[in-house]
């Protein structure tokens, strides 16, 4: 990911980390895909868009704000981690998917 430098960079003390505002969207963008793949089941045209688009973007490298990559970036999260939940979860049975999801429900990612 490509930092911006600004003019000001060094005259105030560095941020600890993002601001809570950017983690709050940053997590839900992250927790959006994650219900775009595992919530609705309908074979809706709709649906199966959804899921087709989530399902691309977790495995896109761009690092453009919005992206894969940035979420992580700002969450702390490892790439490598998330991928490979979501691909033992499309290889799990529908009951397996299930229980994956029940625990999915309750994710939360601290502000």
């Amino acid at each position: 990911m490509t930092e911006l430098t600004l003019a000001s960079e060094g005259l105030y003390p560095p941020k600890k980390g993002p601001e809570p505002s950017l983690r709050r969207l940053a997590s839900g963008i992250l927790i959006q895909a994650f219900r775009d793949i595992i919530t609705s089941r309908k074979e809706s045209k709709e649906c199966i868009a959804w899921r087709e688009d989530a399902l691309e973007w977790f495995s896109l490298d761009d690092d453009y704000p919005g992206s894969f990559v940035w979420v992580c970036h700002v969450l702390k999260a490892d790439p490598p981690k998330i991928r490979e939940w979501l691909e033992i979860y499309k290889q799990s049975t529908p009951v397996g998917r299930r229980e994956m999801g029940k625990k999915l429900i309750g994710f939360q990612i601290p502000h």
